[in-house]
């Protein structure tokens, strides 16, 4: 198990990542990526569920064939999928890890 800061930190930096990656990517993951990095800053709920949300949201937009991934956002989107079910040490509570 993981502290949530170390939960939290690997979220921002998957993002930052994913981010780059799909830069010229079209306005659904743009807007998809903006939203999840806006919760990810407001540290309200847990940094697995909105990586799980953004991992389910791409996800179905590859299988309704909106958008194709890359290999190395696939792979992002893997490790992504990891942390999403990562269980911290403690109960999440709304905190500030850093």
């Amino acid at each position: 198990m993981k502290s949530n800061k170390a939960i939290a930190a690997q979220a921002n930096q998957l993002m930052t990542i994913f981010k780059v990656e799909n830069a010229a990517s079209g306005v659904e993951v743009q807007k998809i990526i903006d939203q999840a990095q806006e919760k990810l800053d407001k540290r309200q709920i847990p940094p697995q569920k909105i990586i799980e949300e953004v991992v389910l949201a791409m996800y179905s937009l590859k299988v309704k064939g909106i958008i194709s991934i890359s290999d190395a956002a696939f792979k992002t989107l893997k490790e992504m999928e990891k942390l999403s079910r990562q269980r911290s040490w403690l109960p999440f509570r709304p905190y500030d890890p850093w």
